[in-house]
């Protein structure tokens, strides 16, 4: 392994894509790709994020049944996470431009639908067929940054990503109350029609096909895959032509990388997702992610009995403006999440002499630390008549939203690079599984068992959960990833692909 400075040289090199290969194909690489080119992707896929996520924000201040708000959340939630079973085979079989493409339409009928809804179960409706479109980006994005990012940028990129997912769930709020208060309800899906269009369009112009095929040895990480690219990327040539690569994956026939293969092939893959589900990775990935989102959900659930209530009695403006503490807590984690994580893994690494996947995992101390505080200091300020400390504690749970998922996510597209569609789709299914339930029964919870306690008894589970969780992974990890590689290629339905 060569000197630091000269390893990030080539990084950088092969990043602005000036170099000629050895090797015709790997030259091609997305990795490879100009930082023009990646950035624009990139844009698109946080675009996109971030309106897919903001359908779920505002639904419970259009009705004043707890309950029947909090199933429309919850099955929200569901659909948003079930949709990567359908999307990630779709994908494979056809490319991830044109599932982007295809979902973005899926979602912007949702919300039309939405705006002419004129009683519950049509607006069910609606949000269901709005969640399934929106759950293509949240199972095909990380997917896709793990294909054009280099692994040291992998928890830079996916900070991007994750912050926009909290601006567009953690935002909706704010703006969603004032349409609310100003135009009506209506108003807040009319937006998000609009805003899908427009992003249809930058979509259909400025997201290419990123699908590389290339050979894998079982048990690699993303680190060595990008090392294998340098070797046959590094040196001296001509310059990728970002124009020619923007054309040639952007509006094609056939894609060469695109695996097609029919009903076959989506059965087969849609198997391996599966197969997947019983991942200890997935699992214990999914479960750190899921319970911190499901404690945002499950705020975002009962802040109208809290705060609608007496003596506060605020209307959706209010609401909606109190709520935007959460976003406030993702924005201050945002330039911490990646750089922090990709830091770290370095710093280990330098350390250890070599790369290794749970090196992510050491910054989960971050958010152990402050999200359990958060709800903490959410139950016992609330109970005192104050908004101010419990509107800290919702962003200190926030921030949780951005650490979290950049952490486990990079995490897991490490382990797995080749399938790092299927896992990272799981992963995400998995962890909105978790809120289904949680948020569906959170207005009886809360009746049942008061705030203070309803608020201890999130933070004592969360505060175990991410300690066993991480730890297990920490120590457990490279073992797992090793048996669980071998068990996925030798009895998998990777045998048949």
């Amino acid at each position: 392994m060569g000197s630091s400075s000269t390893e990030k040289a080539e990084v950088s090199r092969v990043e602005d894509a000036s170099q000629n290969t050895a090797d015709d194909g790997l030259r091609d690489h997305p990795k490879t790709w100009s930082r023009t080119l990646k950035a624009m992707v990139l844009a698109n896929l946080c675009f996109m994020a971030g309106i897919s996520s903001g359908l779920i924000a505002l639904v419970q201040d259009f009705h004043s049944d707890f309950h029947e708000a909090s199933k429309i959340i919850a099955y929200c939630v569901l659909c948003l996470g079930l949709g990567a079973f359908l999307w990630i085979p779709t994908a494979v079989v056809i490319g991830k431009r044109p599932v982007l493409l295809a979902s973005q339409i899926m979602f912007m009928a949702g919300c039309i639908w939405a705006t002419q809804a004129t009683s519950m179960n049509s607006l069910l409706g609606s949000r269901i067929l709005g969640a399934m479109g929106a759950g293509a980006v949240q199972a095909v994005g990380p997917a896709v940054i793990g294909e054009i990012f280099f692994e040291k940028n992998y928890s830079k990129a996916m900070s991007a990503y994750t912050a926009s997912l909290c601006i567009g769930a953690q935002g909706g709020p704010l703006i969603g109350g004032h349409l609310v208060e100003a135009k009506g309800w209506q108003w807040f899906f009319i937006l998000l029609a609009i805003l899908s269009a427009v992003n249809f369009c930058t979509l259909l112009f400025f997201c290419p096909e990123t699908a590389f095929n290339i050979h894998i040895d079982t048990g690699a990480t993303g680190a060595d895959v990008d090392a294998d690219i340098l070797d046959h990327t590094t040196g001296l040539g001509r310059r990728q032509n970002s124009i020619r690569t923007w054309r040639q994956n952007s509006f094609y026939t056939r894609h060469p990388h695109v695996r097609g293969g029919g009903l076959r092939q989506w059965a087969l893959s849609f198997l391996l997702q599966i197969e997947y589900t019983f991942d200890p990775i997935v699992i214990l990935s999914a479960g750190m992610w899921g319970i911190v989102l499901a404690w945002v959900a499950t705020i975002s659930v009962i802040c109208n009995q809290l705060f609608a209530a007496p003596p506060f009695l605020w209307g959706p403006s209010e609401l909606g403006n109190w709520a935007c503490t959460s976003l406030i807590g993702c924005l201050i984690a945002f330039p911490i999440a990646g750089p922090l994580t990709d830091m770290v893994s370095s710093y280990i690494g330098r350390r250890k002499g070599k790369h290794m996947p749970e090196y992510r995992l050491y910054t989960l101390i971050v958010p152990f630390m402050i999200s359990s505080a958060g709800l903490l200091l959410f139950g016992y300020t609330y109970i005192k008549g104050s908004y101010v400390g419990p509107a800290v504690g919702y962003a200190m749970q926030a921030a949780s939203l951005m650490l979290i998922p950049t952490a486990v996510l990079s995490y897991a597209i490490d382990s797995y690079p080749y399938d790092s569609s299927e896992v990272v789709a799981l992963i995400n299914a998995v962890t909105h599984l978790i809120p289904f339930g949680l948020t569906e029964t959170a207005s009886d919870w809360l009746m049942r068992v008061g705030v203070e306690k309803m608020f201890l008894q999130m933070a004592i589970i969360q505060w175990a959960l991410l300690a066993g969780l991480s730890l297990i992974l920490i120590i457990f990890g490279p073992w797992i990833r090793t048996k669980a590689s071998f068990v996925h290629q030798r009895y998998g339905a990777k045998r048949f692909l």
